[in-house]
């Protein structure tokens, strides 16, 4: 909406007086009659006077003009015209010089917008008050399907706006007031969001939240939602934006009345049932110094470990996935960076390493002689490893995993040689030695098996059957050395054939490049073994390895539309285990992975991973985007893992990409076996259905399933979406999406309640 209109209603009264009385031009003016009152200093106008100003339009049927107190009347049919905006009335009253505008009754288009106010006025500091207003997206005037009321509204020049007593109405029923609320309509913010609906786990809903401007800096969404199983719940969600910084702040609370037991036992995964439920969260990131020093923080303190999953489910995007709370100062110049870390534990239900503080020192990239770089990444770090702690009690022979600290200096220094052989084979021989100091260690040895059971001890799922092997405090200081040697290597050949065309393919010449590499990566020696340094990270777990990674990346590519297109990406790499801490020499993995882009409405992404050593298939999957027609679109996906073991693959100087394969040492997965697609279908330009699902094939059970079907109306778009999760939980939401004004919505997604982002 642009309330824009009535200073532009102010400047052509202005303009136009102004040059009939100077005779500029720069504007039209018609008129039936003019007549010359110079005894009076009045001039009339009279009988479809128009003026016209580049691409406004000014009409009425009468105007009075005082050419020495500058007073003027407009009355009649008044109308003026712009290129998105239409102002109606009947009289016009206002002084040129004072620069104070009235008006009575009016109506005013501006873009999707439609406003009726009873009286209006321009003020000399070029902001307008409105009283009495009535503004909607619904172009049915006279008994609109929703609109807004407001007993006084104000615009400043900054096109920021305020309004005294706004309320929300739908078919004739105020449903939300405010007594007052800031905003800026032309930044289209959407000020209103509605959920009703049903959830298994919620009962019925009914989830409102509003939005406005308190100040051009401080935006304050204040909330209140219903669940009739849970109770009543509300927060506020602050955010502060300015020139170099950003800041968003939600506090929230709900007294549950229903929070969900395992049984009587008055636990819930390991923990004691909580019914006041809160989460406090703030995040903050600013910049200074044309962005060289940032500063980046993040707060999240939240009653108990479901509260995420039971409440802010878009918040909460891997099932039990953990919030961090953190504060990051950093200082980047171009050739070097420096930062202070700090990782608090705020949720004693989580497992976290804190860091109190950490501070980081890095070169990236050192030129010291032609084509010799050094790179060198410092830290000193006070950690403390803590895990979560349990109100369930353990039942022997399980015993609680203890806490342990340390300080710890750790400092990698690699020489990287970029070399060329015969102008064609890139060499990169690397070198570097890595010293880390320990304030702490454990006499007793922690294998990696027994790293794994107190990952798996620490599954608020489970309570372990098991005794978990402690790190212990007896160790001396440790000074650990590790060198690591290697090389990379790899060359290009192509092959261009010009001629090569196919209108099915939309080939316009092809280009096939082969790049052959191969990465050996040596870690002779470890002064100190690793089953007695405390794990914080994958620094600790360092050790002797001898492993050589070699394959051959190979695109295909054509012209489109003058650029470059790649339609196929292969790249197929085995490694080949010299030394292995696990004692597993000899054949690894053999990985493939494929990105297929034949046209601009399909794609297809697969990964492979089969250990040659066991013969294995470890890992596939593939995903699949095709837009059938302009009304259908598909994806469908496939994974597989199996239950294995992976390998250290560990490089101090090298990246070892892999895209199937989230850790650098070796961890063990469980199988997973699962399917999923989602189908959009346009059935008529105002009517659409989505389905998407995911069925886990190794239990055989739907994982997720949901449905969505959208209509457009006069006015408004509804949704209304049924979903079934892995619990079985059932969700019914009824939406409602404004089509004049879509960040404006009444509804939401599928992910759940009025607070997630």
């Amino acid at each position: 909406m642009k309330l824009t209109v009535f200073t532009i209603l102010s400047f052509l009264f202005i303009l136009s007086a102004s040059s009939y009385e100077l005779g500029t031009q720069d504007y039209k003016i018609n008129a039936d009659t003019t007549r010359n009152f110079i005894d009076e200093n009045k001039v009339e106008l009279e009988g479809n006077v128009s003026v016209i100003y580049q691409d406004s339009i000014f009409y009425c049927d009468r105007l009075v003009y005082n050419t020495k107190t500058k007073d003027f009347t407009a009355t009649g049919n008044i109308k003026i015209l712009g290129q998105a905006t239409d102002f109606r009335t009947n009289e016009i009253v206002g002084n040129l010089e004072t620069k104070l505008i009235q008006t009575g009754h009016h109506h005013i288009t501006a873009g999707p917008w439609f406003i009726i106010g009873q009286e209006a006025q321009s003020l000399p500091d070029k902001s307008t008050e409105s009283k009495n207003i009535r503004c909607t997206t619904c172009n049915q005037h006279h008994d609109p399907h929703w609109h807004i009321t407001g007993s006084e509204v104000n615009r400043f020049e900054n096109g920021s706006f305020e309004i005294y007593n706004p309320v929300v109405w739908f078919s004739g029923v105020p449903i939300l007031w405010l007594p007052y609320m800031q905003s800026d309509i032309q930044a289209n913010d959407g000020f209103l969001t509605v959920r009703p609906g049903h959830d298994s786990d919620w009962g019925s809903f009914l989830l409102v939240s509003t939005k406005y401007k308190v100040s051009d800096y401080v935006t304050l969404e204040p909330m209140i939602d219903y669940r009739s199983r849970k109770g009543l719940g509300g927060g506020l969600r602050t955010n502060i934006n300015t020139d170099n910084s950003s800041t968003e702040i939600l506090l929230y609370g709900t007294q549950d009345s229903d929070p969900d037991e395992d049984g009587d036992t008055g636990f819930y995964r390991r923990f004691a049932v909580e019914n006041e439920r809160y989460r406090l969260y703030a995040t903050h990131r600013s910049s200074f110094f044309d962005d060289r020093l940032t500063i980046h923080a993040k707060v999240d303190k939240i009653s108990d470990y479901d509260m995420l999953e039971d409440f802010f489910q878009n918040d909460h995007h891997f099932r039990h996935q953990q919030s961090s709370s953190y504060a990051d100062l950093e200082w980047a110049e171009e050739d070097y960076s420096t930062s202070l870390y700090f990782r608090p534990r705020f949720n004693d239900f989580y497992s976290v390493v804190e860091r109190s503080p950490e501070w980081r020192f890095d070169l990236p990239r050192l030129k010291v002689a032609e084509d010799l770089y050094f790179t060198s990444k410092n830290s000193i770090a006070q950690l403390e490893a803590k895990w979560s702690e349990f109100d369930q009690p353990l039942i022997a022979p399980a015993i609680t995993n203890e806490d342990y600290n340390s300080l710890r200096a750790d400092s990698l220094n690699m020489l990287h040689y970029q070399g060329k052989i015969g102008n064609w084979l890139n060499l990169i021989p690397r070198a570097g030695l890595r010293f880390t100091y320990y304030s702490n260690s454990s006499k007793n040895d922690i294998t990696s098996d027994d790293l794994s059971a107190l990952i798996q001890a620490a599954n608020p799922e489970r309570a372990p059957t098991f005794a978990v092997n402690n790190y212990d405090d007896d160790g001396d200081s440790l000074f650990r050395v590790l060198g690591e040697i290697g090389f990379e290597a790899n060359f290009k050949m192509y092959n261009t054939d010009h001629e090569y065309k196919s209108d099915f393919w939309e080939i316009d010449g092809l280009r096939h490049i082969i790049m052959p590499f191969v990465n050996w990566n040596y870690i002779p020696f470890s002064t100190e073994d690793r089953d007695n340094i405390y794990f914080f990270d994958e620094i600790d777990r360092i050790s002797e390895q001898n492993f050589v990674r070699t394959g051959v990346e190979q695109r295909w590519q054509t012209r489109r539309e003058g650029r470059i297109h790649t339609l196929l990406r292969v790249e197929n790499y085995v490694d080949f285990h010299i030394n292995s801490e696990e004692g597993r020499d000899g054949l690894g993995d053999f990985g493939t992975q494929v990105e297929w882009r034949p046209f601009d409405n399909f794609s297809m992404n697969t990964d492979l991973l089969v250990d040659l050593d066991e013969m294995d298939l470890n890992v596939f999957r593939t995903s699949m985007n095709y837009r059938i027609t302009d009304s259908l679109l598909a994806t469908l996906g496939y994974f597989y893992r199996s239950d294995y073991t992976s390998r250290d693959l560990y490089s101090n100087g090298s990246t070892i990409s892999n895209s199937v394969v989230s850790n650098s040492f070796a961890t063990t997965y469980t199988e997973s076996h699962t399917v999923n697609a989602r189908l959009t279908y346009v059935i008529t330009p105002k009517n659409l259905v989505t389905g998407t699902v995911t069925y886990d094939l190794q239990n055989q059970e739907w994982v997720d399933s949901s449905i969505e079907f959208q209509h457009r109306l006069h006015c408004w778009t509804v949704s209304v979406l049924a979903g079934k999760d892995y619990e079985d939980d059932v969700r019914f939401m009824l939406m409602f999406y404004l089509n004049s004004f879509p960040s404006l919505s009444i509804g939401g997604g599928a992910g759940g309640g009025n607070q997630s982002d």
